[in-house]
């Protein structure tokens, strides 16, 4: 682990690279129907530059839940190479989730929806 953090800290263009398209492949294993989406991912990610962690960032806030965005600053603050091995970690994270909700879907099990205060879902829901 020591290596590839010093591997990726010293900036070696190609190698970052291929943990970026990496990263870039993983997000479009979220929606994997979305060709569209893909094309937008990959064009924002296009460029290797200071831009990039907060653009993969942005994305990857698009498709977790709620219940994860106070990750995003914390790896925006994290070192280059720090920052790949955690987002890989937190879209695999992802992932599994989105796994096990289409899971269930098959399966006819209801998904588990948490019940929230803090002002993003309604505690309670009301219809007509």
């Amino acid at each position: 682990m020591d290596t590839f953090v010093t591997k990726v800290n010293e900036a070696e263009t190609e190698y970052l690279n291929e943990l970026k398209d990496e990263i870039v492949y993983k997000l479009c294993c979220c929606v994997p129907n979305r060709k569209d989406i893909h094309k937008n991912i990959k064009k924002d990610t296009e460029i290797l530059d200071y831009n990039t962690i907060s653009t993969i960032c942005t994305w990857v806030k698009r498709f977790h839940s709620p219940k994860y965005d106070y990750k995003i600053d914390e790896f925006k603050a994290l070192s280059y190479g720090e920052f790949v091995v955690s987002i890989n970690e937190h879209i695999e994270q992802i992932l599994k989730e989105i796994s096990e909700a289409k899971e269930k879907i098959k399966n006819g099990i209801p998904l588990n929806i948490q019940k929230s205060s803090n002002g993003i879902v309604p505690d309670v829901m009301k219809t007509g």
